[in-house]
């Protein structure tokens, strides 16, 4: 379950979003909607553990990500593709996906992948 509770965000004193709260359960598909600008993309970054740089909290499974767990819950908990995702030609897929991780699983990236290809 992922919690977002009293979520604000600003860059240099423009408020993005402020006291943004919800929940979402284990499983299902959720959309994010709204127009150009509107912040979905920075809380897609505050929720997938790149941008660091808010106050409020969020929680995944109950435990808060902070500092000292950031990195583990981006490396094993969450998968982020950007707008303008970087794609190394030269690699294979299976290369691409898994190179932002230093330690990745490459079991685990080969059952993400065949899931993503149904």
């Amino acid at each position: 379950m992922l919690q977002v509770e009293n979520l604000h965000k600003d860059y240099y004193g423009d408020v993005v979003f402020e006291n943004v709260s919800f929940t979402l359960p284990d499983t299902g598909l959720f959309v994010i909607r709204g127009e150009n600008g509107s912040g979905k993309s920075t809380l897609l970054s505050l929720l997938a553990g790149i941008d660091e740089k808010y106050s409020g909290r969020i929680l995944f499974e109950g435990d808060e990500i902070t500092d000292k767990n950031r990195n583990t819950y981006r490396e094993e908990k969450v998968s982020c593709l950007t707008q303008d995702p970087i794609v190394f030609e030269e690699e294979t897929v299976l290369r691409n996906v898994l190179l932002p991780f230093d330690h990745a699983d490459i079991k685990k990236a080969k059952e993400v992948l065949k899931e993503l290809s149904r």
